[in-house]
Parts: C-alpha cells; structure tokens; sequence
C-alpha cells in the first residue's frame, strides 16, 4: 500500500495546480453528491492517512501538513480523518485493556453488548470505571461507536468472517476480541436485524 505523501504526491502530479482545490472540493462536498475529479486519488489519499494513524506513523503526516502548506485545508483533512477514525479513537480504552488484562477486556466488552445493544440499561454510563473507562463521555463515544458499527453490520447483512474482518479494521482490537464480538453479533443476528427494521420504521412515521 502507498504512504499518504506517495498518494498526495499523485494527486498533485494528475491535477496539476489545482490539487489543493480539488481536495478542498471534495471535502464540502456532501455525502451523497455526485463523483468528483480525482476522486479515486483522493480516496487513496485518505485511506492511507486512516491506515499510518492507526499504526502510529505519525512522521507521515507531519509531511503532508507541511505539502499541504495551508493551515485552514490541513485543519479540514485533519477533522475529516478524526470523523472516519472515531471508533478507533473511542475503542481506545478497550484496546488498552486487551493488552493489559485480555480476559477482563473480553467480559467488558460482552458485558456492555448485553447493556447497550441486545438490550438498554441507561444506568450503565454511570459505572463508566468499572469498565476501564475515565470518564462518562468517552464511555458514551465507546458505546455510541458500538452501536455504530453493530447498525452497519446488521444494514449490510454481514457474514461472519466479514464482520469479524470489519470489526478488526474500524477498532484494531485484538483478533481475539473482534472474533468475540463478531460471535456475538453472529448469535443475535436475526434479533439484531428486527430491532434495525423496527427503528427505521418508527423514524418514518
């Protein structure tokens, strides 16, 4: 996979002048607005950015800022890139416990899934320590990107290995951990896919 200065570099080889324009129009674009110059150029541009954050290459990014040279359009990528990365950010917490205390992460995160996704328990956020997290907002940040990516998965009617595979790319929690997830996930399917029928319903009424 190319780095995020080799795809920029592109970008700026294939629009010429304009490259900063082009990226700056892709941002204000909206989300479901027509396909635009370079797009796939772009893409390829974001997708490594997601990719060296997540594995802490951060040298590469303060070479793009520098390349980008204009403190508004780099603040615009920088806020575009924390949006698509906010599961990351927010499984933070679980990750750090997975590696400190593997089988207390794993009853965490089957524990808050009862809670939040096969059933609700609004009392949960008010016991935000005792599941390894330091404050309410970023357990509800955790908890709001589970229901995220669970949504997602039951919209798209996943397979397994696919959800497990998804799980592991949006939060980069352990392999052991997505695969808890995705069984869970995969045992509650159908109940899962009736409660996103039933909310879409409701919210068209």
């Amino acid at each position: 996979m190319k780095t995020s200065v080799e795809c920029l570099k592109i970008l700026m080889e294939e629009a010429g002048q304009d490259w900063k324009l082009k990226l700056d129009d892709y941002l204000k674009r909206e989300n479901d607005g027509p396909d635009l110059e370079y797009e796939d150029c772009i893409e390829d541009f974001f997708m490594a950015c997601i990719e060296e954050i997540k594995e802490g290459k951060t040298s590469n990014l303060q070479k793009v800022e520098k390349m980008i040279h204009n403190e508004l359009l780099y603040k615009n990528v920088k806020n575009y890139l924390d949006d698509l990365l906010r599961p990351f950010y927010a499984f933070a917490p679980l990750r750090a416990l997975g590696v400190k205390d593997p089988d207390r992460a794993e009853e965490v995160l089957r524990q808050v899934f009862e809670q939040t996704i096969l059933r609700v328990n609004p009392d949960i956020i008010q016991r935000y320590e005792q599941y390894g997290f330091d404050n309410g907002g970023a357990f509800t940040e955790y908890i709001s990107a589970q229901n995220s990516i669970c949504s997602f998965v039951v919209w798209k009617n996943m397979y397994y290995t696919a959800i497990e595979d998804f799980i592991y790319t949006q939060t980069r929690l352990s392999r052991k951990l997505c695969a808890q997830m995705a069984e869970m996930l995969n045992q509650n399917f159908d109940a899962l896919k009736l409660n996103y029928i039933i909310e879409k319903l409701d919210s068209l009424a």
